[in-house]
């Protein structure tokens, strides 16, 4: 019904109208970080069982997801196919799906308790997570484009 509301072709009109799609995405992504934050201090080797892989598994899927909807939205855009639908579904998965998926206040939260132990998992956590979501994202963008 939301969708629905916003009739005209305004910027205002699109970005309500895709903002009110995104919240069809939000749950599958919110359910799935819960889900994967079970995995949290279950990493099998002991010297890295500090790690939350949960979150950061998370976070590179949600990379992933993100970067992939940008990549597609490229494509349908200089091929000037999709219209308002395939576009907006396509930002609505980036928006409401990976925004749930990877909140930073969650890694946050996890950065100022692995710091509270030991200062360097911290730092750790930080390079790893945005090293291996950084160097993701650029190859999967590369393959896609």
């Amino acid at each position: 019904v939301l969708m629905f509301h916003w009739k005209d072709e305004t910027a205002y009109d699109i970005t309500y109208r895709t903002m009110a799609y995104s919240m069809l995405y939000s749950t599958p992504g919110v359910l799935l970080r819960w889900k994967l934050s079970e995995w949290n201090g279950q990493f099998k080797v002991d010297r890295w069982k500090w790690l939350p892989i949960g979150t950061l598994t998370a976070n590179i899927l949600g990379a992933m997801v993100s970067i992939t909807t940008i990549a597609w939205e490229y494509n349908l855009q200089m091929a000037d196919v999709g219209g308002f639908w395939g576009i907006a579904t396509l930002r609505a998965i980036k928006i409401g799906f990976s925004g749930c998926l990877t909140t930073v206040s969650t890694f946050m939260s996890e950065i100022h308790k692995l710091t509270q132990t030991r200062q360097d998992r911290g730092y750790k956590y930080i390079l790893i997570t945005l090293s291996i979501s950084c160097l993701v994202s650029v190859i999967l963008f590369v393959v896609i484009v």
